[in-house]
């Protein structure tokens, strides 16, 4: 699908962008979250003609996050095993209810925020790369198991990697979603949360480094 195989692409530079900018010593933290527009999408004519492309482009939510963690004596491939344990993702995420491994899927039972967003069941495919510098997960939904209670992810792909820096190392974060599209005033109450959730992942993580129990 032309669609998903845009989003890839977008994934793919956003990865390598961020890479090259942590090799370059960019240490600068941040969080980011955005709803985007039909109008963040370069178009040509055929795809601007494209209704359904413009209307599901319209709902996406762009998430992105870089964070450091100087001094650490782990290896990229280290760290992210330790990142995606299920075990850690359950204490450190309060809104998991069921997470569940099988192989290559990994399926995901998140509650809902009251009066923001439903919650969410669904399975993703996961694949991983390493390399002595970088170690990254790739994850791309594929199921909806959940019945009408749930909302309804129809894409979501996303990129964790850990990459090695001069005296540690640094945790890029890169997420597309497209689920139920929100109106104005959740959003600003979303953008919120996310980022904090975020934020507060990142800071089990870093306590989870220096021997706490998070």
């Amino acid at each position: 699908d032309r669609l998903v195989q845009a989003f890839r692409q977008r994934i793919h530079d956003d990865v390598a962008r961020a890479v090259s900018r942590i090799a370059g010593g960019d240490t600068s933290e941040d969080v980011r979250v955005n709803f985007l527009n039909a109008e963040d999408f370069a178009h040509g004519r055929e795809e601007t003609e494209d209704k359904r492309g413009r209307k599901f482009e319209e709902g996406v939510i762009r998430i992105e996050q870089v964070a450091f963690f100087p001094g650490v004596d782990l290896s990229p491939v280290e760290a992210l095993e330790a990142f995606v344990d299920p075990g850690f993702r359950k204490a450190t995420t309060s809104r998991i209810e069921a997470l569940e491994e099988d192989g290559d899927l990994s399926c995901l039972r998140v509650g809902g925020v009251t009066g923001l967003m439903s919650p969410t069941w669904a399975c993703n495919r996961l694949s991983y790369f390493a390399s002595p510098a970088v170690a990254a997960e790739h994850s791309q939904v594929v199921s909806n198991p959940g019945d009408d209670d749930f909302q309804t992810i129809y894409f979501k792909e996303s990129v964790k990697a850990f990459v090695a820096t001069g005296d540690g190392l640094a945790l890029f974060y890169i997420n597309y979603t497209r689920g139920a599209k929100l109106g104005s005033f959740k959003k600003k109450l979303g953008r919120g949360r996310i980022e904090d959730s975020q934020r507060e992942r990142a800071n089990a993580f870093r306590d989870w480094l220096e021997g706490k129990t998070p």
